[in-house]
C-alpha cells in the first residue's frame, strides 16, 4: 500500500489568538461482530448517541474475544494496537471516553456522563480534511493549530480513517455497523508550543477494495503525550473531494487588486522568494499554479472566490482568499 505523508508547519503573521476552544468529545468504542453481549448493549448506546450529533464514535474491532471477526480481521494489529494503548484488550464491548476507560456498566455509556464532558475547553483547535489526489490514491489532512495556552508541551497525535455505515449481518445479528475503525495515518508526537502557530500534516493512502470510499472519513485525537489525557479531537465532514479545500488566512493585502479580473500581481517581497502560487476553486479543485509570480494572468478563470495557497521551497505556506470579478 503507498503511503507518503509530510510535515510542516505554518507560522501565521497574525496577531495570537487568545481564547480557548471547544473541546470535542471523542468515545471509542471496542466491539465486535461476534460478541453477543455486544448486540445486546450496542443498541441502546447508539440510541443515546442521537442525542448527541456533536460527540465522535469511533468503533475498534479487537481480536480477542474473537479473532474471527470480519472487521478484526481487515486490520487485526491496528485494531488490537489501540485496544492495547488503553488496556483494553481481551474482552468487549469496552468504552473509553476522552481517553479514561469507563467501567464495565450497563448502558454502555449514559447521557449523564457524556453531559459531564460537554462544554469543557482546550488550547488546541483541530481541523480536518480528506481529498482525491488521483486514481486510487487520497490524502488525509490534518491542521493543529495553538490557540491558547503558555506552557510548551509535547503532544501525541494519533489519526485514522472510519467508515460511516457498513451493512453486514454480521454473526450476532448486528446488521449497521457505525464508524468502524479502517487504518492509521499518522501516530506520532509533535510541538505546536507558540499561540497561533499551526501545524499541518499531510498523509497519503490507497483506498482498500473492501471500503466505500464515499463513506470513509479522516478523525484525529490528541493526546497530552505524558498523561494521554485527550486535550482536543476532531474528523472530516465530508467524502472525499478532488482535493480539499484549503484552510484560509484571510489576507487580501498579499495580492493586488483584489478583486482582480485579468492580471494578478502579488506584493515585490514575495518575488524573489521561491515562492509557488497556487489557486483552487471554490469546490477545491486545483485551477492554476503559477512558479513566475511577475506573469499570473487569470483572465479565463470565471468570476467567483477562490483560495490561493503561496508555498515556499520549504513547505511553508501563506494563504488567502481571492475574488475574481467578471462583469
Amino acid at each position: 500500500m503507498k503511503k507518503l505523508f509530510t510535515l510542516f508547519t505554518i507560522a501565521f503573521l497574525t496577531l495570537p489568538i487568545l481564547a480557548q476552544v471547544e473541546k470535542k468529545v471523542i468515545i471509542e468504542h471496542f466491539t465486535n461482530t461476534r460478541c453477543g453481549i455486544c448486540s445486546s448493549r450496542n443498541p441502546a448506546f447508539y440510541q443515546v448517541l442521537e442525542d448527541y450529533p456533536q460527540v465522535l464514535h469511533i468503533a475498534y474491532h479487537p481480536s480477542s474475544p474473537y479473532s474471527s471477526c470480519l472487521f478484526s480481521q481487515h486490520n487485526q494489529e491496528e485494531n488490537d494496537h489501540r485496544t492495547n494503548f488503553y488496556g483494553v484488550y481481551g474482552g468487549t464491548p469496552r468504552m473509553v471516553m476522552q481517553g479514561d476507560v469507563i467501567p464495565v456498566q450497563n448502558p454502555l455509556v449514559s447521557a449523564e456522563q457524556i453531559d459531564a464532558q460537554l462544554g469543557k475547553l482546550s488550547d488546541y483547535k483541530l481541523t480536518l480534511s480528506n481529498a482525491l489526489v488521483s486514481g486510487n490514491t487520497y490524502k488525509a489532512i490534518i491542521e493543529i493549530e495553538r490557540v491558547s495556552g503558555s506552557q510548551n508541551e509535547t503532544i501525541l497525535v494519533y489519526s485514522g480513517l472510519a467508515e460511516k455505515e457498513i451493512e453486514y449481518n454480521a454473526p450476532n445479528g448486528e446488521d449497521l455497523h457505525h464508524d468502524v475503525f479502517r487504518k492509521v495515518v499518522f501516530s506520532d508526537t509533535a510541538s505546536v508550543n507558540s499561540v497561533g502557530q499551526t501545524k499541518v500534516i499531510e498523509v497519503e493512502y490507497t483506498a482498500h477494495q473492501d471500503w466505500d470510499i464515499n463513506e470513509i472519513y479522516a478523525f484525529a485525537i490528541i493526546h497530552n503525550s505524558i498523561t494521554m489525557e485527550v486535550i482536543q479531537s476532531g474528523n472530516s465532514i465530508d467524502s472525499p473531494t478532488f482535493i480539499s479545500k484549503p484552510t484560509v488566512e484571510n489576507r487580501p493585502d498579499i495580492l493586488f487588486p483584489n478583486p482582480a479580473s485579468d492580471r494578478l500581481n502579488i506584493q515585490p517581497k514575495y518575488l524573489n522568494q521561491n515562492y509557488d502560487l497556487y489557486i483552487y476553486s471554490s469546490q477545491g479543485q486545483l485551477v492554476k499554479q503559477f512558479d513566475d509570480l511577475s506573469r499570473m494572468n487569470i483572465g479565463d478563470l470565471p468570476g467567483e472566490i477562490y483560495y490561493v495557497i503561496l508555498k515556499d521551497e520549504n513547505g511553508q505556506s501563506i494563504s488567502t482568499k481571492l475574488i475574481v470579478n467578471r462583469r
